[in-house]
C-alpha cells in the first residue's frame, strides 16, 4: 500500500422517529480494504478471546464521551471542493464509485 491518504465521506444522514439513523457513506478502495481488513480483524479477535462485540463497543464507549474526543477541524463534511477532487481521484483510479457506497443503519 501506498501512503496516499484514502477517503471516507458521509453523503447523507436520515434520523428516523425511533431513533435510529440511516447512514450513506461513500469510499475509495483503499478505504474500503481497510476497513474490511480492519472488520474482519477485531471479529476475529473476539472470537478467538471469546469476547463478544457489544462488550467492546461498550468499553470503546466508557473511555470518555463522544463529544470531547471529536476534533471539530478533522471529523466534519467534506466541502464541494473536496467532494469533487475525491471523485475525479476515485475516475483517475479507475475506481467503481457505484460499487463504493454502503448504507448501514444504526440504532
Amino acid at each position: 500500500m501506498t501512503d496516499t491518504p484514502s477517503y471516507i465521506g458521509l453523503s447523507e444522514c436520515v434520523e428516523h422517529e425511533d431513533g435510529s439513523a440511516t447512514y450513506r457513506v461513500h469510499m475509495d478502495d483503499k478505504a474500503r480494504d481497510h476497513l474490511c481488513e480492519e472488520g474482519l480483524k477485531l471479529v476475529l479477535y473476539c472470537a478467538a478471546y471469546k469476547v463478544d462485540l457489544g462488550d467492546v463497543y461498550d468499553w470503546i464507549e466508557s473511555q470518555g464521551t463522544l463529544e470531547d474526543s471529536v476534533d471539530k477541524d478533522t471529523i466534519r463534511p467534506l466541502d464541494d471542493e473536496e467532494k469533487k477532487r475525491s471523485i475525479e481521484r476515485s475516475i483517475a483510479n479507475g475506481e467503481q464509485r457505484s460499487t463504493n457506497s454502503s448504507e448501514q443503519k444504526i440504532t
